[in-house]
């Protein structure tokens, strides 16, 4: 007797994440923040050596100033959802609910098993800005952020997309 197999279809990467400002990176950028600022106030007053010390102060002053600046922006949750056949909709929540928008992944994303950095651009390459979204593992939970990983490297495949990295 001949055994009889079922044809084994890929598995849904159907999938709905939303994507939280990272508290950690928040926290990082404010203490460079305060490194930079406490640097400059310390080039200004001591520096005795410096050839510039306004100039080297002032540097470490906008290092500082943009730093504090990063972290001050306002937090956006943002949605992504991915359907089985791996289309992409990103939606900035600001009130709920609200559609998306339809996206691709462009090239220049980068994959790795717990960062993702991923370049977001309108399907029909209207006017519209590019968005970058950036995925930490204090984003999302672990699942979430594992599955999200196996989706955008699916559709990274799919896409044929030579500039997206995947490590890990």
């Amino acid at each position: 007797m001949r055994a009889v197999h079922a044809a084994v279809l890929p598995p849904s990467i159907a999938l709905t994440v939303l994507v939280r400002p990272s508290r950690r990176l928040r926290a990082l950028l404010y203490c460079a923040a305060l490194v930079h600022a406490s640097a400059g106030l310390l080039i200004l007053f001591t520096a005795q050596h410096v050839a510039a010390p306004w100039l080297l102060a002032a540097a470490c002053g906008a290092a500082a100033i943009l730093c504090a600046g990063a972290a001050g922006q306002p937090l956006k949750v943002r949605q992504i959802d991915i359907s089985k056949v791996g289309g992409l909709r990103l939606t900035v929540q600001q009130k709920l609910p609200e559609d998306g928008r339809a996206v691709r992944l462009l090239p220049g994303s980068l994959l790795w098993g717990r960062l993702l950095v991923l370049r977001l651009g309108s399907i029909d390459d209207a006017t519209v800005p590019v968005q970058t979204v950036l995925v930490l593992p204090d984003s999302t939970d672990g699942a979430s952020l594992r599955a999200l990983v196996v989706a955008m490297r699916a559709i990274a495949g799919r896409n044929s997309a030579g500039d997206v990295r995947k490590i890990g």
